[in-house]
């Protein structure tokens, strides 16, 4: 398990997303040394825009905010849960390895990460940035919303620090 915090030095985060197929899409983030790797399905939700909701929806919110989403695997799951307290970002990143079984009693921590919005928020804004300006066929992802990209843009320029 990942644990950084203000007591501890948090090198540059580096998310990438891979070239879809056939609505799976290779997940690379890195953090210090760890990283992760998945593939997530675009068949429940598209997660591109899922995360980009979630982004606006926390750099924008009330003084402490909580947002969820999913990368969903099937049958499992991570659940990226970014929050914001006043200029304090978190993201804990939970694995749930079976949706039927017990959310509460099947889940392990697999990291959480403390920082400010440019070190949380902008390494998913810029993944999701690069990640749209490709043209995928529908069959391999499905289009993503450029007016959705455009005004995450404009929140995230308005916001960083």
């Amino acid at each position: 398990m990942l644990i950084i915090d203000q007591l501890d030095i948090l090198k540059d985060m580096i998310v990438e997303f891979g070239e879809p197929s056939y609505y799976w899409l290779p997940v690379r983030i890195v953090v210090n040394d760890s990283e992760l790797l998945f593939k997530s399905s675009a068949v429940l939700l598209e997660p591109v825009t899922e995360l980009a909701k979630a982004l606006k929806e926390v750099v924008m919110g009330p003084d402490e905010v909580k947002v969820t989403m999913y990368w969903w695997l099937e049958p499992e799951y991570y659940d990226f849960c970014f929050c914001r307290k006043d200029t304090q970002y978190k993201l804990t990143i939970w694995y749930i390895d079976d949706d039927y079984a017990g959310y509460r009693e099947r889940r392990t921590m697999h990291s959480e990460i403390t920082g400010s919005v440019n070190d949380i928020i902008l390494p998913f804004y810029r993944a999701i940035k690069k990640f749209a300006s490709y043209a995928y066929a529908e069959t391999h992802w499905p289009a993503l919303d450029s007016i959705k990209i455009t005004r995450l843009t404009q929140i995230i320029k308005g916001r960083k620090a």
